[in-house]
């Protein structure tokens, strides 16, 4: 079961090589990276083109700037994976964020959307607080609908509901 992840990149320089590496670290392997350069003035495109020449799971789109949502959705027609992560450039996975066990739970439960425990973090990632983990499904979402408030990169998505979205 493939993964995609996708990353609009702005400006994002500071982060940007920590975010990648997070993503392409992780134990489970079967990953693409869609990363969207959107009309970036500093060196994030070099970057980006640096860390895609070392794994050829990282693919690198350069455009005009469109803004965030644009690029996201852009994303979603360029994956081919059976699931999508939507990451920020200055987002990081801890190491075992994403291993065979979660992946078999993902495909016994045949879930449309995972929601995954998240950190939070400051700038220089001294002190990490850990934001709600546990492990539950919800067959009827609408009950739980505005319970929990979560950053877009704690979910992935089952592609088929997406791309019938867009």
């Amino acid at each position: 079961m493939k993964i995609s992840v996708v990353i609009p990149v702005y400006n994002g320089e500071k982060y940007l090589k920590e975010c990648i590496n997070s993503v392409l670290n992780q134990p489970y392997k079967d990953i693409e990276i869609i990363t969207i350069n959107d009309g970036s003035k500093d060196n994030s495109v070099d970057i980006l083109n640096k860390v895609a020449q070392t794994d050829k799971r990282l693919n690198v789109i350069d455009q005009k700037n469109h803004g965030v949502a644009y690029t996201r959705n852009k994303g979603i027609d360029i994956a081919t994976g059976n699931y999508i992560v939507f990451l920020d450039q200055d987002d990081m996975w801890v190491t075992d964020f994403l291993t065979e066990d979660v992946i078999n739970e993902i495909k016994q439960e045949k879930c449309d959307m995972v929601s995954f425990a998240y950190y939070q973090a400051n700038q220089d990632i001294s002190r990490l607080k850990l934001i709600e983990r546990q492990r539950k499904i919800i067959d009827h979402p609408k009950e739980n609908a505005g319970e929990n408030y979560r950053h877009h990169s704690s979910y992935m998505y089952n592609i088929e509901l997406l791309k019938n979205i867009t």
